[in-house]
Parts: C-alpha cells; structure tokens; sequence
C-alpha cells in the first residue's frame, strides 16, 4: 500500500527490491521472451491484489509501447485501473472512481482498435470493469470479485 508500507521495487527495504539486478520489463534492451514474462508477471500480480506490484511491472512495457498504440492504451488503463483498486482499498473512492473512469476509457480505445491484445480479449474486461466500478457498495476490492485479467482469450472470469 502507498504511504503504508515501503515501495516494492525502489526502497532497498522494499519486498521486491533486487540489488544491483537491471530487470528487464518490457523496454527496447529486454529479449522479447523477458518482456513478455515480465508483462505476465505484471498479470499475475494484478489477478492476486498485487495492484502497486503490477503497476510497476507494467510501467516499462506502457512507456516502450508505441504512442497511440492499441497495446501502450491497453497497459495504459490496466496501469490506472490498477491505481483505482489501490484508491478504493484506501478508501478514496473520488480518487478511485476518476482513475477508474480514465482507465476504462483507454481500456475501450484499445478494444476498439484491436479486440485482442497482449492475449487479453479487451471489451469483456471493459465490461466486468465497468459492473465492478458502477456504483461501489463495497469498502475494499477483497469484497468483491475484482475481474481477473486472462491471457489466454477468454471473456474473464
């Protein structure tokens, strides 16, 4: 959590921190297979609450993706959706709701330039977003079945 605990990757404290070891996520040094591990990892994360951990995973592969791209908008509102679960966990629904808001849109530009991306059948995702972040009646995401991210083409869960 975000002002709670010590950042994951950053602080040398951090649970995920690795010493001196450059990781390679999804930037133009990195081989295709460790981008694409990275970007899995990413998803792995998201689909078990890790959502600052995925947000992090996933920063290189936004920042690598070409402008306008359907992939960089896809990574893009996962990266912000993912921000939006961490504000409702903190009880920031303001908060919550305009990241929300924000990533479901580039969520749906993706979906409308290519229905399929990274793996990822984008609109049923779109659609399980929006279910889950109409109107909140819960306080944490853990009181509700977050939608999962699923790679491997299907509607998510």
């Amino acid at each position: 959590m975000p002002g709670v605990f010590l950042h994951p990757t950053r602080d040398p404290a951090g649970h995920s921190y690795r010493s001196g070891e450059v990781v390679a996520r999804g930037g133009s040094e990195a081989s295709a297979g460790d981008a694409l591990e990275s970007w899995r990892f990413g998803v792995d994360l998201f689909n078990r609450f890790y959502f600052w951990e995925a947000h992090e995973a996933w920063e290189a592969w936004w920042r690598a993706a070409p402008v306008g791209s359907a992939r960089r908008q896809l990574v893009h509102g996962l990266i912000q959706i993912a921000a939006a679960l961490l504000k409702v966990h903190l009880g920031r629904d303001d908060a919550a709701r305009r990241l929300a808001t924000a990533g479901i849109l580039k969520l749906r530009q993706a979906a409308t330039a290519e229905p399929v991306v990274l793996g990822v059948t984008v609109a049923p995702l779109v659609a399980s977003f929006e279910v889950y972040f109409a109107p909140r009646r819960a306080t944490s995401p853990l009181d509700l079945t977050v939608p999962v991210v699923r790679l491997d083409g299907a509607p998510p869960a």
